[in-house]
């Protein structure tokens, strides 16, 4: 299994935003430059994002986006589930699967399984989270000092 370039590139708009002053209002344009995305694939994913509720827009000269819930109620999960829609890590999975062997092969329950403890993990990891990691991450190293 492997993420989509769109939800990589959300979740980096999300953290982004995350890691401004509450309430900061910033355009796509500035967020694409700073975390080296694509600005048209990002503005895309925005609209995602504002319509799930996690992102506001802002129209007008000082225009952009702002977060329109604190970094700590969003979660990778909810950014995912923005851009992709409920997860589903195989067909038997899926509404409707199209699979000859639904029922009767032991790899459904598999599946459930580590479909869940994937949910369970990104819905645990917070744009607060991430946003102390990356300032932890950014700080001069103490080793240096």
């Amino acid at each position: 299994m492997q993420f989509t370039r769109a939800t990589e590139y959300a979740a980096l708009g999300i953290l982004h935003l995350a890691m401004l002053e509450e309430g900061a209002v910033v355009s796509t344009e500035e967020i694409a430059q700073q975390r080296s995305v694509p600005a048209k694939f990002l503005a895309g994913v925005t609209r995602d994002l504002v319509r799930a509720g996690i992102i506001s827009a802002h129209r007008g000269r000082n225009g952009g986006v702002s977060l329109a819930r604190r970094p700590a109620a969003i979660t990778l999960r909810d950014v995912y589930e923005a851009v992709e829609g409920k997860m589903q890590v195989a067909e038997c999975l899926r509404p409707n699967p199209n699979c000859s062997a639904l029922g009767d092969c032991v790899l459904q329950g598999v599946w459930e399984e580590l479909q869940a403890t994937l949910l369970d993990a990104m819905g645990r990891v917070t744009f607060s989270d991430l946003a102390d990691r990356e300032r932890a991450m950014r700080a001069p190293s103490s080793a240096t000092r």
